[in-house]
């Protein structure tokens, strides 16, 4: 497998961090809350990718619940620890080691695609979120539903933002406009930008919904900043 940059990073982070390191940066009650939401989403019968897997935290136990998973991460000592997890579980879960950029899945394999803890803000370079919003869009069948979570929200007002840098756009505006570029040159324009209080504090989400009938495929380009 060919790493992107960011897969490179990542991988090299979670190699020296491990699943007991990623598992002390959550807790129980965070994971049941972010699963409940996700469970809101998504439907029996279902197929689901969790894009970022790590040990397994949420697709065990929304594979528990009767939905289909595959779990995707860049870091083999991951899928290890979450394939030895779900085996103690007892749920069938694909484990799939790959990269964000380039998932290693057939067009419209996926009803719902889950990238969450940060797991999208990790990918650093501009050319690589598009690719992965693009890759995300085409393993969606029509009508299917990616979910991002994104940074810490902060919570001051957007007012006491433009106070204090009256010069820059900031929080769920600035959010906006950039997730606005990047879904646009990846085809998308049915999107959600959203705060909501899980896991722990309010965080920004992102939910987009591919069309339900496709028009072929778009070459994806980085949008021009400066217009």
């Amino acid at each position: 497998m060919t790493d992107h940059p960011s897969a490179y990073l990542s991988r090299a982070i979670y190699e020296q961090l491990g699943p007991g390191g990623l598992a002390a940066r959550t807790s129980d009650s965070w994971d049941r809350e972010t699963v409940q939401r996700v469970m809101d989403v998504v439907s029996a019968g279902q197929r689901v990718l969790d894009a970022g897997c790590g040990y397994g935290r949420i697709a065990i136990p929304l594979a528990s619940a009767g939905i289909e998973v595959v779990g995707l991460d860049v870091c083999r000592a991951m899928l290890d620890e979450a394939a030895q997890q779900a085996r103690e579980s007892q749920v069938n879960i694909s484990w799939v080691m790959g990269d964000l950029c380039a998932l290693p899945f057939d067009d419209h394999a996926f009803d719902v695609v889950l990238c969450l803890w940060l797991t999208f803000h990790e990918v650093l370079r501009e050319d690589e979120q598009l690719a992965v919003l693009t890759e995300m869009r085409r393993v969606l069948k029509p009508g299917g539903i990616a979910l991002i979570d994104g940074p810490p929200y902060d919570t001051k007002s957007e007012a006491e933002r433009r106070q204090e840098d009256p010069q820059q756009a900031h929080g769920m505006e600035r959010a906006d406009a950039a997730y606005r570029r990047l879904l646009a040159a990846a085809g998308v324009d049915d999107f959600q930008l959203y705060t909501d209080d899980c896991p722990g504090r309010p965080r920004m989400f992102l939910k987009f919904r591919v069309p339900t009938t496709e028009n072929g495929a778009r070459q994806a380009t980085v949008p021009d900043r400066s217009t």
